[in-house]
């Protein structure tokens, strides 16, 4: 709808896996995806959060990047914008998993991540994905770095204050 191709090429940088090319309107993919991924049984749900990510590049900085501006912000920008369109805040509310997370009571990773997997699978997107998704909407803490999750400090009031 927005005139852009998705191409898939040799000539994306090694850490990066897909980018937008605003001039040729294009979404550029790595040709060798698959390959990059430490766990390339994940190619799909990477594909839909770069498509995603991508469309908010799109949506919100064509304007401004066919004029050769650049924000350091419009990585974050656009990392929110995939979330929000794969894993809308009212869809994941309402997921069984979601009431069980925010009900406090899980505190081992194992159970947590049980929880955001099948979410995840759900959908189609990595674990890491809607981790992200679940710490930005606060209902859980997630490190990337680490990769451990918490619970959120704002069920741990909410608790507190029951208790």
């Amino acid at each position: 709808m927005l005139g852009y191709k998705i191409v898939w090429s040799l000539q994306v940088p090694e850490n990066v896996y897909a980018f937008t090319n605003f001039d040729r309107r294009q979404v550029v993919f790595a040709k060798d995806l698959k390959q990059r991924l430490s766990h390339p049984a994940s190619l799909r749900g990477v594909i839909y959060a770069c498509l995603a990510h991508e469309l908010g590049h799109i949506r919100m900085h064509a304007h401004e990047a066919r004029k050769g501006k650049r924000s350091v912000r419009w990585e974050s920008e656009a990392h929110a914008y995939s979330g929000a369109f794969l894993v809308p805040h009212r869809e994941i509310l309402s997921e069984p998993e979601t009431q069980v997370l925010l009900g406090g009571l899980l505190q081992d990773q194992e159970s947590m991540w049980k929880q955001v997997l099948r979410l995840a699978e759900r959908y189609q997107v990595t674990g890491a994905f809607m981790a992200c998704a679940l710490d930005r909407y606060g209902i859980l803490r997630f490190c990337p770095r680490t990769r451990r999750l918490q619970v959120s400090n704002v069920l741990v009031r909410r608790a507190t204050k029951m208790a």
